[in-house]
């Protein structure tokens, strides 16, 4: 219980150092990875729907 209670200590001593803005991801940084992954699942799927067309009539997959 006591090296809980002393690593607990030790990170909030250590958050207590950082400037406010550094202690959180900022909206603009959320918004950013949103739409980062919302264009990599978009290219994902797309992919995914040729892939499976070419599956579907019986092309070669290349």
């Amino acid at each position: 219980m006591g090296l809980e209670i002393a690593v607990y200590n030790h990170f909030r001593q250590k958050k207590a150092l950082l400037p406010r803005f550094q202690t959180a991801f900022s909206l603009l940084e959320l918004m950013l990875a949103v739409a980062v992954v919302g264009i990599l699942a978009g290219l994902a799927f797309s992919s995914y729907e040729a892939y499976y067309e070419r599956a579907r009539i019986g092309l070669p997959l290349e």
